[in-house]
């Protein structure tokens, strides 16, 4: 997915006008209805314009059953697909496997990312060490990968501490497209978690600034990842939203979106 953040005409300095690319798994149009449905388009001066594509792999992208998808095959079409765009430098945001494909973009082409926004990201050994995880690795199962409708309901209770509003049409809608690509997307979990080896254990830091934000809740990636990461950037600031869980930007939109809009003003200076 695709996001470029821009001042309104009576907003913030240009400088924020450099693009910010999100790397998700996560379903665009569950994210684009928080988004405009909660007031964020007019978050301290600033539109947010979403458009595809999501992660190979994943949401209206495409799904080769050869690929490798791979964080590092991932880092390299998201490189492609900036590169068709015509960004030689953006600000990379990722949540779970996607801010693991943003962090391992910043730390192997420095050049090309100015800043990070990670939530709830993947990536590192403390983040990786949750009852869920360890299940997943000993059985191969976990509720993000769903075999049967039945089980969205579960999925949703793993990744969000409350109840997300969702209409029985569209948890129907998603429930049967996870379905549909469990093979695959079984597969990449399995790539992610056993051929890509921790972030700390291939790069002493990462210099880009990055604001880190953890649900304090989160089921799926321990929230001591935010510490794991805040050790490898030593340009970053931790931020852990209470009551939340994996998905902050769906369970707190608003808080979250005036977090990173926060995070890129004071960062202003570092990066024009």
């Amino acid at each position: 997915m695709y996001v470029e953040v821009r001042p309104h005409e009576h907003g913030l300095a240009s400088q924020l006008l450099e693009p910010l690319a999100i790397a998700t798994r996560y379903v665009p149009n569950l994210a684009r209805r928080e988004i405009h449905e909660r007031g964020i388009p007019d978050c301290q001066g600033f539109v947010v314009l979403i458009t595809d594509p999501d992660l190979p792999g994943f949401g209206d992208a495409g799904r080769d059953p050869t690929a490798s998808y791979g964080v590092a095959d991932q880092v390299e079409r998201l490189l492609e697909f900036l590169a068709a765009l015509g960004l030689d430098r953006v600000h990379l945001g990722g949540n779970s496997m996607g801010g693991f494909i943003a962090a391992e973009c910043a730390a192997r082409h420095p050049q090309r990312v100015a800043s990070l926004w990670l939530l709830d990201a993947a990536g590192t050994a403390a983040a990786h060490d949750t009852p869920m995880l360890h299940h997943y690795e000993a059985s191969g199962e976990m509720p993000l990968l769903l075999r049967s409708t039945a089980d969205v309901g579960a999925l949703f209770k793993a990744i969000a501490a409350k109840p997300l509003f969702l209409p029985y049409s569209v948890k129907t809608v998603l429930a049967r497209r996870a379905v549909s690509d469990y093979p695959l997307h079984a597969r990449i979990m399995a790539q992610l978690f056993h051929q890509s080896s921790p972030l700390e254990s291939r790069f002493k830091t990462i210099a880009a600034p990055a604001l880190i934000v953890w649900g304090t809740e989160d089921k799926v990636l321990n929230p001591r990842g935010a510490s794991a990461l805040h050790a490898l950037l030593p340009n970053s600031r931790v931020v852990l939203m209470s009551g939340v869980g994996h998905v902050p930007m769906l369970e707190a939109p608003r808080n979250t979106a005036e977090e990173y809009l926060r995070f890129r003003a004071a960062a202003t200076p570092l990066l024009a």
